[in-house]
């Protein structure tokens, strides 16, 4: 496929995780001060937009700290990455949405990205390369610290 028509996708699907991580968090934040009547429920869609877009403008130091602490420099981020990363976050949180479970749309994201850096890392025969000597690793405990995928910090 077209390396531009990949980007386009990314940032399609993330304009999408970012509709979604809005009323995702916004339920989530708000059903307190609605349910105790603190606020009535337009006060509190209103001041909830203001914070998020002020939030989104104020702030990039948890961007900064994955992108500098989490993932190593010799490791190429591909949109595919990216892209699938989106796609578990998104399909986490509408999940979680539909059966009304409370949970964070950031740590959705992190772990679809955590998730595709692990499958990127890692040879397709499965999990040989993280417990050396082993074929199989069903129901064994490993020996010792197990070597981490070579996009992922230990």
């Amino acid at each position: 496929m077209d390396p531009i028509t990949i980007v386009v996708l990314v940032v399609a699907l993330a304009l999408f995780f970012d509709f979604t991580n809005g009323f995702h968090d916004t339920a989530n934040a708000m059903a307190t001060p609605i349910a105790t009547g603190a606020l009535k429920p337009r006060t509190a869609v209103i001041i909830a937009a203001v914070m998020n877009l002020v939030g989104a403008f104020l702030s990039t130091e948890v961007a900064k700290a994955i992108s500098v602490s989490l993932i190593n420099e010799d490791v190429q981020i591909l949109p595919e990455m990216v892209f699938a990363g989106l796609t578990g976050a998104i399909l986490w949180n509408l999940t979680t949405w539909f059966l009304g479970l409370p949970s964070s749309s950031s740590h959705a994201l992190i772990g679809g990205l955590v998730g595709a850096g692990l499958k990127h890392g890692r040879p397709r025969g499965g999990c040989r390369r993280c417990w050396p000597g082993r074929s199989s690793n069903r129901g064994r405990r490993p020996p010792g610290r197990p070597e981490l995928s070579p996009g992922i910090r230990s």
